[in-house]
């Protein structure tokens, strides 16, 4: 009962800052700012639930929120699937997109330090990662179980375009 407590008051919390960033981002939701403070949010939101629940439960409570992951235990059976490689291939996937973040991060911290920014080879960096991860999990999983899920949406590797702030991609 103090864990589920705990946990509603959280997400209240994190409901009542959502709605005060909205408001104050309105006139602008697709903001690069927004998207970084609404990613901080988020990510403090995830640290208490991790606090409260521990780390194996709120693990599984992220698996268990996962559209992909529900889809890999779906259709495990048709795409030649077991529990050692469901939760290897979502394993897998947070760590790209774990990753990513933070090397955009990165990269954005550098610019907002007033560093120049290679923005093409910082883009070539994150496609390279993509192609990598993409590899590694065709080999693990074989071309068939890979084409399989690719062609259902399980896989989120394409890269985010990085431009300058203020400025639109090509």
């Amino acid at each position: 009962d103090s864990q589920f407590q705990d946990l509603l008051k959280s997400q209240q919390q994190w409901n009542d800052q959502r709605a005060a960033l909205d408001k104050q981002f309105q006139d602008t939701p697709s903001s690069v700012d927004y998207a970084e403070q609404l990613k901080t949010l988020d990510a403090a939101r995830d640290q208490e639930y991790q606090r409260v629940l521990g780390t194996n439960a709120f693990n599984a409570l992220q698996k268990e929120q996962d559209p992909g992951y529900y889809q890999m235990k779906r259709y495990e059976t048709l795409w030649g699937l077991d529990d050692n490689k469901i939760n290897s291939v979502f394993d897998t996937l947070k760590y790209y997109q774990k990753t990513a973040q933070d090397y955009e991060s990165q990269v954005r911290a550098l610019e907002t330090q007033g560093q120049n920014v290679d923005w093409d080879a910082a883009n070539k960096n994150l496609q390279q990662f993509a192609a990598q991860t993409q590899q590694t999990l065709q080999n693990y999983l074989g071309q068939d179980s890979f084409n399989k899920m690719q062609r259902n949406g399980v896989f989120e590797l394409s890269p985010p375009q990085l431009t300058q702030h203020g400025r639109p991609s090509n």
